[in-house]
């Protein structure tokens, strides 16, 4: 329609051009496209100069500049944004480079969006606004955000045709789990669930945070539902390599630490000694996810010996990768798995010398997403389950 609207002006057609004009600001008006605002407007104010109606040029031009101020500070929220989202797909060295930097980035931007009142502005806000609260360990606020958003949305402060509201959800979702907000959590991942296509890349995605909020819960019969969905779809095979790898290493969890431990579903061959995946190279990931696993594989087996041989790549690995302030639980917790072989696996002994380090681990938060190791079964949890094999191991 802007083309068209173009070419009718060249041609001289400028009444047909304005009416045509005219329906593109509806659309653009509707929808929230300032771009699109500012190149009808500047279509329109050449057309009434061309017909020499000063009345109707004067008054669209002064449109025109509001709109062109509104594209400029959009404009500055978008690129700032950019810049931000560049460094967040570097290293984990960018992403703490970046974050002293980040409060006062979401300061300017909600200046930004609240100068521009349009919904590109408030997108940038709204985005680097999460990356932040992410990378911080700060899930309360995004779930404020979240659900502010929401409400946004519902009242026009921003547009609710542009609003990625399935976006929206999927974060308040994973929000709630990393916050440890379970149970609320569990409500909203059962409420939204249908709005996500059965099968789609989104869905296996939203799928993951809904089962780790039902193995956080100790909900074993959500998680074996959830599982056997997810792993029965047609669709799992086009996931990625990374995305299997994730569901495998949760199944695996899910059938060490499950009372049922049910053997309907189709293991994948191995998992105990999955090699550390190669995605993991530049953070933590999910590397001590599978050292945990492999240990607690090789202590329901009662293999001393393969623990013995274990504990000393244990302490290697805590002394090369956990020396920063960050990895304090992941450090914490691979020291309570040392204490079950040095002490004999005696469950008595390593819950009384034990006791000083687990309620460390209670007292140290999760860390943000900058730095963080994946607890695929919160540490705390995976201690006393350790305690109960070595208790049935005793009797």
């Amino acid at each position: 329609m802007l083309q068209q609207a173009y070419t009718l002006r060249i041609s001289y057609e400028f009444d047909v051009a304005l009416s045509l004009i005219n329906k593109i600001m509806a659309i653009a008006e509707k929808y929230d496209y300032t771009n699109h605002k500012v190149t009808a407007l500047e279509l329109a104010v050449a057309c009434y100069s061309e017909m020499g109606n000063s009345k109707l040029f004067n008054k669209t031009l002064a449109t025109l500049d509001d709109i062109m101020s509104k594209r400029n500070a959009e404009f500055k929220a978008l690129m700032i944004f950019q810049s931000v989202n560049v460094s967040l797909k570097n290293s984990i060295t960018a992403r703490k480079r970046l974050l002293p930097k980040l409060p006062k980035i979401i300061e300017d931007l909600n200046s930004l969006w609240r100068e521009a009142q349009t919904f590109v502005a408030f997108d940038a806000y709204y985005k680097t606004s999460i990356s932040y609260y992410e990378l911080t360990g700060s899930f309360d606020k995004i779930v404020e955000m979240t659900i502010n958003a929401e409400k946004w949305a519902a009242q026009g402060v921003i547009n609710p045709l542009r609003f990625k509201s399935n976006y929206n959800k999927f974060v308040l979702v994973y929000a709630h789990l990393r916050s440890k907000d379970y149970s609320n959590g569990l409500l909203y991942a059962e409420k939204f669930v249908t709005e996500f296509k059965e099968g789609a890349v989104n869905w296996f995605a939203y799928m993951e945070n809904y089962f780790l909020l039902a193995l956080h819960s100790n909900q074993f019969s959500i998680c074996s539902l959830l599982l056997h969905k997810v792993l029965s779809n047609s669709s799992f095979y086009r996931i990625s390599n990374i995305a299997k790898e994730r569901w495998s290493l949760y199944q695996a969890y899910y059938r060490i630490i499950s009372p049922h431990n049910s053997t309907d579903l189709n293991l994948h061959k191995n998992p105990y000694n999955l090699s550390l995946p190669e995605y993991s190279k530049d953070k933590l990931g999910f590397n001590v996810a599978i050292l945990i696993l492999q240990f607690i594989y090789f202590l329901q087996k009662e293999d001393s010996e393969a623990l013995l041989y274990r504990i000393e790549s244990l302490k290697k690995y805590i002394l090369t990768h956990l020396r920063d302030t960050f990895s304090l639980r992941s450090k914490l917790f691979l020291k309570l798995l040392i204490l079950t072989v040095t002490e004999d696996f005696d469950a008595d002994v390593c819950r009384s010398k034990g006791q000083k380090q687990y309620q460390k681990l209670i007292d140290t938060p999760t860390p943000g997403d900058a730095y963080a190791e994946i607890e695929i079964v919160p540490y705390e949890h995976l201690w006393k389950h350790i305690l109960f094999i070595l208790d049935n191991q005793a009797s």
